[in-house]
C-alpha cells in the first residue's frame, strides 16, 4: 500500500500518464519519503560540517583576543592610575561648578529684572501704537480737509487746472490789519510740491480774523513760522480760512525760507 503512490479517488495504484505505469516514487511512497530522509541528513550534514568550521575559526579568535587582552593589562594599569587623578580633578570642576551655579542664580535675577523693564518698554510701545492709529486717523481727516479746501480755492479761482495755488485779486484784502502779536498755532500739514501749509490757529486769532473782515473777503496777512523758541523757518500768507474747524491754508514765501517747514513748527506774528 505505501510502495506505490495510491489514487484517493480509487484507492488503487496510481498510473503514469505516458508510460502507464505504476508510481513507485515522489510523494506518498516509501522512495518518496527515503529520498526525503536522504535530503534533510545531507542538509544537517552540511550544517554540522559549517558548524565545524565555524568553530575552529572562532577558536583562532579567542586566542587572539587572549593575547590582546594579556597585551593591554599593562596599558590597563596606567589607565587606572589616570582614572584615579581625574577623579581628583572632577572634584575641583564640582567645586567650580557650585561656584558658577550661585553666580547663574544671581544673572537669572537679573534676567528677571530686565524682563519686567521689557513689559513695561511693550506697554509703552503699545500706546505709542495706539497714538500713532490716532495721529494716522487725524491724518487722513486733515487731507479730507485739505481736498475740501483746494476744491474751495478752484472754486473762488485760486487754483489752476494742475492744482497750483495761486492768487485771485478778488479773494484778498491788501492792507494793514490790527492783530495781537503772539503765537497763533501750529502748522499740521506741509505741501513741499506746491508750496503751502495747513495751520491749526488759535480760537482767540481766528476770532480776530473774523473780526476785521469788511466786505466778507480775507484780508492779506503774513505770519512768521518758528521752530522751538527762537530758529526762525519763513513766512506764510493766509490764503483760505476754514473757520469751523480752525484751520487755514497759507502759502510759503520762498524769498523767506531759511529751512523746510515741518508739522509741529510755530505759527506767530510780531
Amino acid at each position: 500500500m505505501s510502495y506505490y503512490k495510491i489514487d484517493p479517488v480509487t484507492m488503487k495504484a496510481a498510473r503514469h500518464p505516458i508510460t502507464d505505469l505504476k508510481i513507485s516514487d515522489g510523494e506518498g511512497t516509501t522512495q518518496g519519503i527515503i529520498d526525503e530522509v536522504l535530503e534533510r541528513a545531507k542538509a544537517q550534514y552540511d550544517l554540522l560540517t559549517e558548524t565545524r568550521q565555524l568553530l575552529t575559526e572562532t577558536r583562532i579568535e579567542l586566542v587572539d583576543t587572549i593575547n590582546e587582552l594579556n597585551g593591554r593589562k599593562v596599558t590597563l594599569r596606567e589607565k587606572l592610575s589616570h582614572i584615579v587623578d581625574l577623579d581628583n580633578k572632577i572634584d575641583q570642576l564640582n567645586n567650580t561648578i557650585s561656584t558658577l551655579r550661585s553666580e547663574i542664580e544671581e544673572h537669572k535675577e537679573q534676567i528677571r529684572s530686565l524682563e519686567g523693564d521689557i513689559a513695561n518698554l511693550q506697554q509703552e510701545k503699545e500706546i505709542l501704537q495706539e497714538e500713532n492709529e490716532g495721529l494716522v486717523l487725524k491724518t487722513e481727516e486733515l487731507a479730507d480737509i485739505i481736498q475740501d479746501l483746494r476744491g474751495q480755492l478752484k472754486r473762488r479761482g485760486n487754483l489752476d487746472n494742475n492744482n497750483n495755488v495761486g492768487i485771485s485779486g478778488d479773494s484778498f484784502l491788501v492792507g494793514r490789519v490790527d492783530i495781537t502779536p503772539g503765537i497763533k498755532g501750529s502748522v499740521v500739514r506741509v505741501d513741499q510740491k506746491h508750496q503751502f501749509v495747513v495751520m491749526d490757529l488759535d480760537p482767540a486769532f481766528v476770532t480776530e480774523l473774523l473780526g476785521v473782515l469788511t466786505d466778507g473777503r480775507l484780508p492779506l496777512i503774513e505770519l512768521l513760522v518758528k521752530r522751538g523758541d527762537d530758529q526762525f523757518v519763513t513766512k506764510v500768507r493766509i490764503k483760505q480760512l476754514k473757520q469751523a474747524e480752525g484751520l487755514a491754508v497759507g502759502d510759503i514765501l520762498t524769498d523767506w525760507q531759511q529751512g523746510p517747514i515741518e508739522i509741529g513748527d510755530l505759527i506767530f506774528l510780531q
